[in-house]
């Protein structure tokens, strides 16, 4: 080892018939305010049209906004003009919904505009109005993270525009962009601030976009006012189940599912559902993972996902497998659990226990078969809004994730039962409730989840393993997939959280091995990485990389970190003039004919640790060595990028890894949200397995970090 390494189309049919996806459509029509309300009512004579112009004229020192009547709006880009003739304080509300706690009329995320002076880096900041959640700072000029704790973290935005981009008393350009957790803000096209809400219970994932009227005496204009609506990304390697248009591939009663808003909405809240309806797959399917928004009318809402299930022959019952929502109460869960889960997932003994993400078996066994914790289950849940599922089904393994929290590791030991079948939503009987399932996307999975991907005309092979957002991972020089990471464990310990891509770089494992110099450059190498990415359609991913995959790594953060959500680096830190040197001996070493004709100690190591790998040919290694040591110094592999790279980095290295922990700092500094982790007692070598390590990494990548 090198020292080593929705649409929305639906939302209002009659009003909003002529919108379609990705199309900008204008929303005000010059002549008045038709399609929009102002909130609160009693403010309405704030807000006129003159001159073809939205006008608001501020009567009174409080809060008045212009909404537009679509007030689901989920993903999307809104552009307009904005002029403030004088002083003012304005700007535009974005997910905005009713706040329960009356402090405001609205909570919401807010993009402020004002008059140029009105603040230090307000004008062009986001503002966040939350009813109970923190309410954090994003100054123009400032990209923030909150993460699944709510807690922030800003790095500053390279080329943000400023105060003299933007015109005084006269016309700007906004653009707004909602995808997702990731809101953008753009006055004059330029960057202004940006923001990412990574929080389950009390993000907003949907609601009305609004102008904002503040101060008693000032008159703001806004023209131009053009909605794009953005159908949800289809996530990497998976496909479309439901259209969001019309049942195509599905069947059901449809006198109890409806569409809206893009979303399949499951019974009604006029009237009882008299029994059990299901809306089911008219295709059966195998292994796959599927992933889905689900929200309640209230959390106590029975409904749930069918996976691997069959249609009771005449009749309205469906039997198989149901990731469950609701709630049951206490004793009744525990009498239906597994003996002695009931305890280990702290239900309690009365009142009502939370159903959401447990597996039970509908109209078959009819009990549970797993159940979530109570505790973890209520920090993920989002009781009043949507709720992301991932269920994965893989031979007799079934998974459940709820906003990123596991509830439910099943393994089926009746060879009885299917393992296919058919996926439906369902409405359980009982009171007039609803429930709502939407973004739906499933990928089949294969047999094999392996394959190569060309790369510079070479071949590059890699592995997939486990579910959730991807990650990529780089082994060490001389390492492969298998050696640096199945055997040391990582891949087990990775794979419950993310669905791993592990590469075999060029000249390892079952990649192509060519004996040449100049393709082991680490530009040339980080090129496998963005092949295999391209290939399986990841836009973005989490990163990691041990040793060369480190170094790679710094040329991907230096060169293209807008494809990576995070990254951690192990073992890297500066060559120095001796350790770059002795490439030259290993090379010789690798290409000695025999163990015993080796003097160079040094050599006698390398030679030993490559030939364990029956993978590994000796020839392509030592072209690899050449051209790789050298190069072997993190900052000048990612060279000026760096500076404005926005990725959150990780790098750790054992304390006894010299010369690399040596200058690790100096790589570290240079990041701007980087962190530099020593393993007690470890070198090069020996950090690699060390459950510290993982430990450190898990950390990192839930958010929980010390």
């Amino acid at each position: 080892m090198k020292k080593t390494l929705r649409t929305l189309a639906l939302t209002l049919m009659i009003s909003f018939s002529a919108a379609s996806v990705e199309e900008l459509e204008t929303i005000f029509n010059e002549v008045n305010l038709e399609g929009w309300h102002v909130v609160p009512e009693n403010t309405a004579s704030d807000w006129t049209v003159k001159n073809g112009l939205i006008v608001g004229q501020g009567s009174a020192n409080r809060l008045s906004y212009l909404v537009w009547d679509d007030v689901n709006l989920q993903d999307f880009e809104l552009e307009l003009d904005y002029r403030l003739p004088g002083k003012g304080n304005t700007g535009i509300e974005v997910h905005a919904q009713a706040d329960p706690s009356g402090k405001r009329p609205f909570q919401g995320y807010h993009a402020d505009l004002g008059h140029v002076g009105i603040g230090d880096h307000i004008l062009g900041a986001w503002d966040f109005h939350f009813a109970e959640r923190n309410e954090p700072v994003c100054e123009r000029g400032t990209a923030l993270r909150i993460d699944e704790n709510d807690s922030p973290t800003r790095i500053d935005i390279t080329d943000a525009v400023q105060l003299e981009d933007i015109n005084d008393q006269g016309w700007n350009h906004v653009r707004v962009v909602a995808r997702g957790n990731h809101f953008r803000f753009f006055i004059n096209g330029k960057l202004a601030s940006e923001f990412s809400d990574q929080v389950h219970a009390g993000r907003l994932t949907a609601g009305a976009i609004g102008l904002q009227l503040h101060d008693k005496g000032m008159r703001v204009e806004f023209r131009n006012v053009q909605l794009k609506r953005l159908p949800p990304e289809t996530p990497e390697g998976f496909t479309r189940l439901f259209n969001e248009t019309d049942f195509t591939g599905w069947e059901g009663n449809l006198e109890f599912f409806r569409l809206e808003d893009g979303a399949i909405v499951a019974g009604r809240l006029t009237e009882r559902v008299p029994q059990n309806e299901f809306l089911c797959t008219t295709k059966e399917y195998g292994d796959f993972e599927l992933r889905l928004e689900v929200k309640g009318s209230q959390v106590d809402v029975n409904g749930g996902v069918q996976i691997r299930s069959k249609r009771i022959p005449d009749h309205h019952e469906v039997s198989g497998y149901q990731v469950d929502t609701g709630t049951i109460g206490a004793n009744t869960f525990r009498r239906m659990s597994p003996p002695g889960a009931a305890e280990k997932a702290h239900v309690g003994t009365d009142g009502q226990s939370i159903i959401w993400g447990s597996l039970y078996d509908e109209s078959r066994r009819n009990r549970f078969l797993a159940i979530a914790d109570q505790i973890e289950l209520k920090k993920a849940l989002n009781p009043d809004g949507w709720n992301q599922f991932v269920i994965r089904c893989e031979g007799d393994r079934i998974q459940v994730w709820i906003n990123d929290a596991k509830t439910v590791d099943y393994v089926e030991t009746n060879p009885e039962i299917a393992d296919s079948g058919i996926i439906g939503v369902q409405i359980h009987s009982g009171p007039a409730v609803e429930v709502s399932y939407r973004n739906i996307f499933i990928r089949e999975l294969d047999e094999s989840q392996a394959g190569f991907v060309e790369s510079d005309g070479l071949q590059i092979y890699y592995e997939r393993f486990g579910a959730g957002p991807p990650m990529i991972l780089a082994h060490g020089w001389g390492g492969d997939t298998k050696s640096n990471w199945v055997d040391t464990g990582w891949v087990d310990a990775l794979k419950e959280h993310r669905s791993i891509i592990s590469i075999d770089i060029r000249g390892h494992g079952k990649s192509d091995k060519p004996h040449e110099l100049d393709v082991y450059s680490y530009a040339g190498m980080s090129r496998d990485v963005l092949a295999v990415m391209d290939e399986l359609g990841i836009p973005k991913a989490d990163y990691m990389g041990y040793s060369m995959g480190a170094f790679m790594g710094a040329h991907l953060l230096g060169h293209h970190s807008e494809r990576f959500t995070s990254m951690v680096l192990g073992g890297i830190g500066n060559e120095t003039e001796e350790s770059a040197a002795a490439c030259v001996e290993i090379a010789k070493a690798l290409r000695a004919p025999d163990m015993a004709s080796i003097k160079n100690p040094v050599g006698v190591g390398y030679r030993m640790y490559a030939e364990a790998n029956p993978n590994n040919d000796l020839e392509s290694l030592a072209f690899s060595a050449l051209k790789m040591w050298p190069e072997g110094y993190p900052l000048k592999l990612a060279g000026p990028g760096i500076g404005a790279a926005k990725t959150r980095v990780l790098v750790v290295n054992g304390e006894k890894d010299h010369p690399y922990v040596d200058s690790a700092d100096l790589f570290v500094n240079a990041i701007s949200h980087g962190r530099h982790v020593k393993i007690p007692g470890r070198d090069h070598l020996s950090a690699v397995a060390d459950p510290r390590f993982k430990k450190h990494v898990l950390q990192f990548l839930t958010g929980h970090e010390n």
